[in-house]
């Protein structure tokens, strides 16, 4: 039968032995190739290009013999060199730290202590996998796994380097890893050049109970002059948000370009959507578990929140009364982000406040020189929100550099593999604190962009909606080089079994193998002429 292995080189017994596994070998059944591959040079007696298995492989996951300790081996057993100098030189530097008992090579370490040298792949696997997640394994980090097994009397030059390879690589130890809280993609912020033009939207809840057994506030806030609309609702549907949508924004500012909120049933129903597609409204949906895409709309939830709060005492259920002076005060409010208050960015002037009618100031006292005055203020109205773009877009770079040193990015192709965190609602039941902590893996199937990515499942199912780089995190696994060379040579080796099956067809395969070489080679040896 033959395998394919990815490469060759020959062997004395007059076969051809493929580099890789013991398994994956070409095997050739006849004298007369037999004493060809003895005569002549074989590497080129196939006519086409194999695809190269790498030499050493990332994992030690192939099980190919170690060749790091020949040289040192040979110097030791035999007294032999390499013939290159600078190599022997090297060889002869190194073996002084090393010895060989009872036919087995040994390392010297500073302590004195004698390390068996570990040559055989298959024998590393087995020393990483006993000692990490074997019997007498923790699951320990690469460092540490490295200086344990060192203490019990191994080693191999990249024992540190596949340590810590096979532990990134630990199923159990990606899924129950800690979730890095550094933000994960750098600050993307929302600059409007006018007011109404994109609100953002998010419902508060649930509340104390209060008359008509409202619990739950929905909240609009202009992206451009933070002007805050919201109502109380006992139960907010998509016929709540059209209805408020439609009285509270499009018929008192206009029909708004662009709407920001989360993925909650209410928003994105088919009834949400059709009223917002039908006057041109653009409903944008953040992506789950991650509220900062919608910073806006939740910093004005923590403002309303925190008003009513301070308002109320006793009497919890009080709080739908207080929300209209709770917005009023907002409204009338300075905001550190534009340098104005939501009323003047408006109307183009300040509110007048009922203080006001109690202790009265300058523009209450003289009123008609305050109406001349209000029309250059409106004159003046679009100079006015200019200088208030240009302070938000200089308050949002100071904002995006501080928070952008902290990033630590998480980039992401189609085709990776990925965990993504285990929330309430999906970790296993009854676990408790040994649920994991990651679920997966699963593939990304699209990059959204920002930070956004689409998943599949390893069976090619699709997730609902995107996720944010945020709750995802690389799965380690297999190389997807090698992945791709195992799965080719199995193809190949699979057709070639199947071929095999066929004598006859063989025997032509090998003669014709054979004529081939004869016709490349070009030679004048006596193999060559009898062949031919």
């Amino acid at each position: 039968m033959w395998h394919f292995s990815g490469h060759f080189s020959p062997c004395p017994q007059g076969c051809l032995h493929g580099g890789g596994t013991p398994e994956a070998k070409v095997h050739i059944q006849s004298d007369t190739c037999g004493t060809l591959a003895v005569t002549l040079a074989l590497p080129q007696i196939l006519g086409f290009n194999p695809v190269f298995a790498p030499r050493r492989t990332v994992g030690l996951m192939n099980e190919e013999i170690y060749n790091w300790s020949l040289d040192i081996w040979n110097y030791l057993k035999h007294d032999q060199l390499p013939e290159d100098k600078m190599e022997a030189r090297k060889t002869r530097s190194k073996a002084s730290r090393y010895t060989i008992f009872e036919d087995q090579l040994y390392r010297r370490s500073t302590t004195g202590l004698l390390l068996r040298c570990v040559t055989n792949k298959i024998q590393i696997n087995q020393i990483l996998q006993e000692m990490h997640d074997g019997e007498c394994g923790n699951h320990a980090g690469g460092r540490s796994l490295a200086s344990r097994i060192s203490r019990q009397g191994y080693y191999w030059p990249t024992l540190r380097e596949d340590a810590i390879t096979y532990v990134q690589r630990c199923d159990a130890c990606q899924k129950h890893s800690s979730m890095v809280h550094r933000p994960s993609e750098p600050l993307h912020s929302v600059l409007v050049p006018w007011p109404f033009m994109r609100w953002g939207m998010d419902i508060v809840g649930k509340l104390p109970p209060a008359p008509g057994q409202k619990v739950y506030l929905l909240v609009l806030t202009d992206y451009f002059s933070k002007w805050i609309e919201a109502g109380a609702f006992s139960q907010v549907r998509d016929k709540e948000v059209i209805s408020f949508i439609q009285k509270n924004i499009i018929y008192r500012f206009g029909v708004p370009a662009e709407i920001m909120c989360d993925n909650g049933s209410q928003f994105i129903s088919d009834k949400t959507r059709t009223f917002c597609e039908k006057r041109g409204i653009k409903l944008i949906t953040s992506t789950p578990r991650y509220p900062q895409s919608n910073g806006l709309a939740e910093s004005s939830n923590k403002v309303i929140i925190n008003s009513i709060r301070k308002r109320l005492k006793g009497a919890k259920g009080k709080w739908v009364e207080e929300l209209p002076s709770v917005l009023w005060a907002n409204r009338t409010t300075p905001r550190a982000s534009t340098g104005q208050t939501p009323y003047s960015l408006v109307y183009g002037c300040e509110a007048v406040l009922p203080i006001e009618a109690q202790i009265p100031t300058a523009r209450s006292r003289t009123y008609d020189q305050n109406a001349i005055n209000l029309s250059y203020d409106l004159d003046a109205l679009e100079e006015i929100r200019e200088k208030a773009l240009r302070t938000m877009a200089a308050q949002k770079g100071i904002v995006e550099r501080y928070f952008n040193k902290k990033v630590k990015a998480k980039i992401f192709q189609v085709g990776d593999y990925v965990l993504r965190h285990v929330f309430q609602n999906t970790q296993e039941p009854n676990a408790g604190k040994l649920s994991i902590k990651w679920e997966g893996p699963y593939i990304i199937s699209k990059v959204i962009g920002n930070g956004a990515y689409r998943l599949t499942t390893m069976e090619g199912m699709e997730i609902p909606r995107s996720w944010n780089a945020h709750h995802l995190k690389r799965y380690r696994t297999i190389n997807r080089m090698d992945r791709t060379i195992n799965a080719s040579i199995a193809r190949l080796n699979a057709c070639l079994s199947q071929e095999s099956h066929d004598k006859n067809r063989m025997d032509r395969k090998i003669t014709a193998i054979t004529h081939d070489y004869v016709a490349r080679a070009q030679v004048n040896s006596p193999v060559a002429r009898i062949l031919s």
